[in-house]
């Protein structure tokens, strides 16, 4: 058995396949809620390439989790790409304005439309009396939380490249 310690673009890409186990999103939702095509996510998660910092904190903030926790990994993979060991750079990502913006109108449009269904059932349930008005409410605060994290994730996705990476 191979006792050898993993690369480092093995190490992010197990770290990456984490988070997204930990959003409990699908491939298609990570696209939409990251700004990140699925291709270049698969290619992310199978180490094929190493995102953009600004990815990485999206994807943090999808899966509720600290993105600085995750930096020195993502640091050393992405020193070991540029360093050209192994695979492809950092995948391009489409970055057009109107790409982008008809992109985050369907992710504010989603997380809107999250926080108003999950008021909607927790009033209908308290009317009906399967619920009392505190844990409606408890509900409609952890849509919020939910959305607020999405939040995050599209504002980390949209953030400008930053000269570190």
């Amino acid at each position: 058995m191979d006792r050898r310690p993993a690369a480092p673009r093995e190490r992010l890409a197990a770290s990456l396949r984490d988070l997204r186990d930990r959003s409990g999103c699908t491939l298609r939702e990570l696209e939409r809620l990251t700004f990140t095509s699925d291709s270049a996510l698969s290619r992310y998660f199978t180490a094929k390439a190493v995102p953009p910092w600004r990815v990485m904190e999206a994807l943090c903030h999808v899966a509720g989790a600290d993105p600085e926790v995750y930096r020195v990994v993502w640091a050393r993979a992405r020193a070991t790409s540029r360093d050209g060991r192994k695979g492809q750079d950092t995948a391009p990502e489409h970055s057009e304005p109107l790409h982008v913006a008809r992109r985050l109108h369907a992710t504010l449009t989603d997380v809107i439309t999250r926080i108003a269904d999950r008021a909607e059932r927790a009033a209908l349930e308290v009317s009906c009396g399967h619920a009392t008005t505190l844990q409606a409410l408890r509900d409609i605060q952890s849509a919020s939380r939910d959305a607020q994290r999405y939040l995050r994730a599209a504002e980390a996705a949209l953030r400008p490249q930053q000269g570190g990476e």
